[in-house]
């Protein structure tokens, strides 16, 4: 437990006592040692005990980094009935990257665009267009790697439904299998019902992934084939 200093909005300071320093840094994702450096603030200034919060400006410590941070605090009771401040949410809410493998953003660099975007809105708990994004990450990854393909027919690749693209322009089994699924689930999420209640958004994002790693898979697999047509000479 650590004790600190904190001021109400009328101006007041108070004691208040929370349970943990944050030990790494919302901003680049790197553990440090993270010590608050002020404003503290705590509020409502009356009410229900229960309910007040507790907020704690941070700072990275470390010089690549260097950012501000605000760590939330929700009062609790402990056995004794006596209240103290628990971690219950950081600000900003950045998440990491999306991990991309080698040779996928080269083919869709706007997937991975909208991936990201997807991924920050699930970090802000806006759980009612994550999948919304998904679908379209899908679509624009599904395309890109289909014109690569069939450069010449890149207007129908563009012009299709999703769901007739993977169909008429996904050879490769594993890559269609997945792709068709994910935009199943992609599509119940624009949807008013869902077809697919088992499933949800999180096999949304593992089939995405299955997707892009097929994709990715074949890429390397033809790099490789390419390089190394024939065995060294003199070699059997």
């Amino acid at each position: 437990m650590y004790d600190i200093q904190v001021i109400t909005p009328l101006g007041d300071t108070v004691t208040a006592r929370y349970t943990i320093q944050p030990d790494t840094c919302p901003v680049c994702k790197r553990a440090c040692e993270v010590k608050a450096i002020g404003p503290k603030a705590i509020y409502p200034q009356h009410g229900d005990q229960a309910k007040k919060k507790l907020q704690l400006v941070h700072r990275c410590p470390r010089q690549a980094c260097g950012s501000l941070f605000v760590v939330e605090y929700s009062a609790r009771y402990d056995s004794a009935s006596k209240v103290y401040f628990d971690v219950s949410a950081v600000y900003p809410r950045t998440p990491a990257p999306a991990e991309i493998p080698e040779g996928v953003a080269e083919i869709s660099p706007k997937f991975v665009e909208i991936l990201n975007q997807s991924l920050a809105a699930e970090s802000h708990n806006l759980d009612q267009i994550v999948g919304i994004g998904l679908r379209k990450a899908l679509e624009f990854l599904i395309k890109d790697y289909c014109i690569t393909k069939f450069a010449e027919k890149a207007d129908d690749v563009r012009s299709q439904m999703l769901g007739a693209c993977i169909k008429n322009f996904v050879a490769d089994q594993n890559i269609q299998s997945c792709a068709k699924r994910a935009a199943w689930l992609g599509n119940d999420e624009t949807h008013y019902s869902r077809a697919w209640t088992a499933h949800d958004i999180t096999d949304l994002k593992v089939l995405i992934g299955l997707t892009q790693n097929w994709i990715a898979n074949e890429v390397l697999t033809a790099k490789y084939l390419a390089e190394m047509p024939e065995k060294p000479p003199g070699r059997t």
